[in-house]
């Protein structure tokens, strides 16, 4: 479950990765937010996975939390009975199509999502308290990658990039992740570590332009040219990614 596009999300559902700040020089795009997943498929006869609707809640804020896409947000509605324009009460029990064994992951990963939702509204407020709210949804769902590297990202920021390694160790093989850690590596010096992480990020199935982007550079630098060749022409491909990375793919594919 990749987050595909994030248009049309009502409330700051991308704010609540106000993670991505800039895995890359170049930034981030709207493709995509970090990848989780859940296996979303139509459960059988009775066999739904129930939530508790809550205050703030609505179905791209749902569909980001649980699906990572917040576009999923009409046929997620649908899937629960209820049409996108339409929120349930809060303290509503809402039957998502997911396995009934989920319950208790899915409790946790939308207490966690509300918490990043709550910090993401005192960062933006400027306010104190942003790291205390992130750990607290870490021990909640510690697998969940998100809360993790928002909280690294506020460890770099403050200079500390030993406790945004620490804190990302856990989850170091997942998408994001991975792509900060080789960042990390990079800039650290550390050229064959900052290769296995990009690996690891590469294993995305539809990797985003800013992570073929560094693989390229790593690939070119280590010498690596076939696979840098892949990235650069991968990304020179995708009429989505950044007039500037598109440029940097095609000077080096001249090269």
């Amino acid at each position: 479950m990749r987050p595909k596009k994030e248009d049309g999300v009502p409330v700051k559902v991308e704010a609540a990765c106000f993670l991505i700040l800039a895995v890359l020089s170049s930034g981030c795009t709207t493709r995509r937010t970090v990848s989780e997943h859940f296996i979303f498929k139509p459960p059988e006869t009775g066999d739904k996975c129930y939530m508790t609707w809550a205050a703030g809640d609505h179905w791209g804020f749902l569909a980001w939390a649980v699906l990572d896409d917040p576009s999923a947000a009409p046929i997620l509605a649908m899937a629960a009975g209820y049409r996108a324009d339409s929120l349930p009460p809060p303290g509503t029990r809402v039957g998502l199509p997911l396995h009934r064994d989920m319950e208790p992951a899915l409790e946790n990963r939308l207490s966690a999502a509300r918490i990043v939702r709550d910090a993401t509204a005192l960062r933006d407020r400027e306010e104190n308290g942003v790291l205390d709210l992130l750990m607290e949804a870490v021990e909640i769902d510690p697998d969940w990658s998100v809360p993790r590297t928002n909280v690294a990202l506020l460890h770099i920021e403050a200079g500390d990039v030993h406790a945004a390694r620490n804190i990302l160790g856990p989850v170091s093989r997942k998408y994001t992740p991975a792509l900060l850690l080789s960042k990390l590596d990079w800039e650290g010096g550390q050229t064959e570590s900052a290769l296995s992480h990009i690996a690891e990020a590469m294993t995305d199935p539809d990797p985003p332009p800013e992570t073929l982007a560094a693989a390229g550079v790593i690939y070119t630098v280590l010498g690596e040219f076939y696979l840098a060749s892949l990235a650069w022409r991968k990304l020179l491909e995708n009429p989505d990614a950044p007039s500037h990375l598109r440029l940097l793919a095609m000077e080096m594919l001249l090269k």
